[in-house]
């Protein structure tokens, strides 16, 4: 695995990421990881899109960027959903 992000949840979980690879499209694919236990455990692979959560809901928080997700002026924003 590669560098990964990660942020403890509202429900105690951690919730990571990491970049997986860009499509012919340009867009980021990232890989999404529940690293509760400590061993990250694959949950998904999905398109990191500004405005929609990170983490698309599997968590009790969500991450959301304002931008691009290598962009140093994008924004993130952490939705507890419980």
């Amino acid at each position: 695995m590669g560098a990964q992000n990660a942020i403890r949840c509202a429900g105690g979980e951690i919730a990571a990421w990491e970049y997986a690879r860009t499509d012919d499209d340009g867009n980021y694919l990232v890989k999404i990881y529940d690293a509760t236990t400590g061993a990250p455990v694959y949950k998904a692979t999905i398109y990191a899109l500004p405005g929609r959560d990170i983490f698309c809901g599997l968590f009790s928080t969500g991450a959301i960027p304002s931008g691009d997700i290598f962009d140093t002026d994008t924004v993130w924003y952490r939705i507890d959903y419980i």
